[in-house]
């Protein structure tokens, strides 16, 4: 498997702004749909053909104010993303950044465009597992672009209230639609979280009544996975803030900035909740290693009981097995039941006493 600084080797010597794709590919071509829209009127098109000719005429109404939406799965191709920076002038720290997956969440303001950097977060029931996918989007005026690694999001509801007309998304500018994607994205922060705190909770309740039916990689998976989480998280909630304080009026109208406020606090809540169960599966794991210390210390007291039993036995043992011809007792008949006998009574006599004090 590729690791990633193998790929992060792969951009050696080149200048800054060089188009190579950092991460999985995950689709086979990638797919570009335009959502176009004012208050009276919708288009959704997906874009196939020459890209920099269907770029030329992306705009469905270029001569309305409208807000587009311009969403590309898959990244990997660098001749789709030169051309789309090339479209709607993005800086080349913008298209190299676009193709590297293994970001950390950020905002970049540049003079025309905010640059952000978010990962996305869903729950696969069927799996079992919590998927993991960057996110990018470039906020410009009258415009959003979203490169996303594969098919499918969790903007659906976003794009069925924007063609439904619901709400008043289709009357507010490009700084809205990002909002609202970016709400979208932490909500299912919340999903995953709750899914891994499920089984956090079934693990913690295993703990409790069988500890040794638990294995040490079920807790130290979780605990990775947590991490990987809160080093995911945990950025947003800075990035949500400096989104918020951006005092360009053509890229953030005042009217955003209270929803940017709420989502912000939605993000700190999450990383909190992400903190909890870290500090949960840290307690978890002393447990489990408290377990094992308690079994390990019960094997270790029944052998020291049974050693303790033993040691008069074998130093009885060990004098009459010395070979001396001048030991009167060897020649009484009743010698050996009475050795024996006192090697019982004094074998019980130690067992009873750590009874009585309840050593074992």
């Amino acid at each position: 498997m590729t690791t990633r600084q193998e790929h992060q080797t792969q951009k050696l010597n080149l200048p800054p702004g060089s188009l190579v794709h950092i991460g999985q590919r995950l689709v086979e071509a990638p797919r570009i749909t335009a959502i176009e829209y004012v208050d009276d009127a919708y288009s959704c098109r997906e874009l196939s053909g020459n890209i920099d000719e269907v770029l030329q005429t992306v705009r469905a109404f270029p001569d309305r104010k409208s807000v587009l939406w311009l969403n590309i799965d898959g990244i990997h191709e660098a001749k789709t993303v030169e051309a789309i920076g090339k479209a709607f002038s993005l800086h080349p720290l913008i298209r190299e950044d676009v193709m590297n997956t293994e970001l950390r969440p950020k905002l970049d303001e540049y003079d025309d465009c905010v640059f952000i950097v978010i990962k996305m977060l869903d729950y696969d029931e069927a799996e079992q597992q919590i998927i993991v996918e960057q996110v990018s989007m470039v906020l410009g005026d009258g415009f959003l672009l979203t490169f996303q690694e594969r098919f499918g999001d969790v903007f659906d509801a976003v794009r069925s209230r924007i063609k439904d007309n619901a709400g008043k998304i289709r009357k507010m500018k490009a700084d809205y639609l990002a909002y609202r994607l970016l709400d979208a994205i932490i909500d299912h922060y919340f999903v995953a979280l709750e899914a891994l705190a499920e089984i956090v909770d079934s693990l913690e309740e295993r703990l409790a009544d069988t500890p040794d039916k638990v294995r040490a990689d079920e807790l130290h998976t979780l605990r990775r996975e947590t991490l990987f989480l809160r080093k995911s998280i945990t950025p947003a909630r800075e990035l949500i803030g400096t989104l918020a304080r951006i005092e360009d009026p053509q890229l953030i109208t005042p009217s955003v900035e209270p929803y940017l406020r709420d989502i912000h606090d939605h993000v700190v809540q999450v990383s909190e909740s992400v903190e909890h169960t870290r500090e949960v599966l840290a307690s978890m794991l002393d447990i489990y290693h408290a377990s094992l210390s308690n079994k390990m210390n019960e094997v270790m007291k029944v052998l020291s009981i049974v050693t303790a039993i033993f040691i008069p036995l074998s130093f009885i043992a060990g004098v009459y097995g010395m070979n001396f011809q001048h030991m009167p007792e060897l020649k009484e008949p009743i010698a050996y039941p009475v050795v024996l006998s006192l090697m019982l009574l004094i074998g019980g006599a130690i067992a009873w006493f750590t009874k009585r004090k309840r050593w074992w």
